[in-house]
């Protein structure tokens, strides 16, 4: 099934960040963000929004549908110029098969499901085109206690009972290639075999994906209410044109503890620690009350993220971003040096 989804450009010369599909590139925002050269200098907050929300919403096949307004804030950037008004997006469905046979319902107890992102093209009024495609697929295994079969829906381990563990793998990489408005390629790879990535050996890193376990369920049959959220050690890089963008080395020093009430996931505790491998800089970020709750986003709409940065330059300095709370993954970052910038997140993986 293909999805087209049209609009307007509107040239507004603001700092957005660049996308395409259902995971995103980071593309310059001031000194936030950079896909140019090898500043390594996505913030930590950034990154750790960017993997926390992918594992957040591991499972959850609907994820891979557009938000209309953060896709039309990610193109309105000052290269587009009037003949690329009329923009149409269409892109593929996501894909799930089991042992090569393609499935749409989880209905093997313990199987190692592999899951495919659709891709997407974009055609501009001018003739020009634009595209995003992927390279490798996730592994999604349950463990034996991930009992409850059923349809598509239950994917989530928010439909499994306690005890259940989904852990999200890509030990060869998933690649995501996106060809912009400006030509160029922009590649973003998540590999979750981390273990050695970093440039601090003192910092734990294993290959043994992203786990998240049911701590709570309740109901009939069962249904999670409360989980962890562990990142064993996640290796993610990018690249702009061939030339390395950025190289990031991520962990959880704390699981991140999360909640569930209906169509509400909430973070209300945990850290992230992004080793930035170039930049030779260690940040972590603390969670407190980050809330999953809008439809088709993968991203928080409300809470707080404190990070705080070791080694380097910013040895000792803080950032804050704090979200909006009605908006899919827009808030406002007052970064190190105590300045404040509006933030849209588009990078979900």
């Amino acid at each position: 099934m293909e999805r087209t989804i049209k609009f307007k450009n509107q040239i507004l010369g603001v700092c957005v960040v660049l996308g395409v599909g259902a995971s995103w590139v980071f593309e310059g925002c001031g000194t936030s963000s950079s896909s140019s050269g090898s500043s390594d200098s996505a913030s930590g907050s950034e990154v750790a929004a960017t993997i926390a929300s992918g594992s957040v919403s591991a499972g959850d096949t609907t994820i891979a549908s557009f938000d209309p307004a953060s896709l039309k804030k990610s193109w309105e950037l000052d290269l587009i110029q009037n003949a690329y008004a009329d923009n149409v997006w269409t892109c593929g469905a996501p894909s799930i098969t089991l042992t090569g046979n393609p499935v749409t319902t989880y209905s093997t107890v313990g199987g190692a499901y592999l899951f495919r992102p659709g891709s997407c093209t974009i055609t501009y009024s001018n003739g020009r085109a634009g595209s995003s495609s992927w390279t490798g697929a996730w592994t999604l295994g349950y463990n034996g206690s991930c009992t409850n079969t059923g349809s598509a829906a239950h994917f989530k381990i928010e439909k499994q009972p306690v005890g259940c563990v989904l852990t999200r793998t890509a030990s060869g990489g998933i690649t995501r290639t996106v060809v912009g408005p400006d030509e160029k390629s922009n590649t973003v790879t998540h590999n979750t075999n981390g273990a050695g990535t970093g440039y601090d050996g003192g910092i734990s890193a294993s290959n043994s994906g992203v786990q998240y376990l049911c701590t709570s369920s309740s109901g009939a049959p069962a249904a999670c209410t409360a989980g962890t959220i562990t990142i064993n050690g996640s290796h993610l890089t990018a690249t702009t044109n061939g030339s390395t963008s950025w190289n990031h080395t991520v962990t959880t020093g704390t699981p991140l503890s999360m909640t569930v009430s209906g169509s509400t996931k909430t973070v209300s505790s945990g850290t992230v620690v992004v080793q930035h491998n170039l930049m030779k800089t260690t940040s972590t970020t603390t969670f407190s009350n980050v809330v999953y709750s809008k439809s088709n986003c993968c991203f928080p709409v409300s809470g707080t993220m404190t990070t705080t940065y070791s080694g380097g330059s910013l040895d000792g300095k803080t950032e804050t971003l704090v979200f909006d709370g009605s908006s899919c993954g827009q808030g406002t970052l007052t970064k190190t040096d105590g300045s404040t910038e509006s933030l849209t997140l588009i990078h979900c993986i």
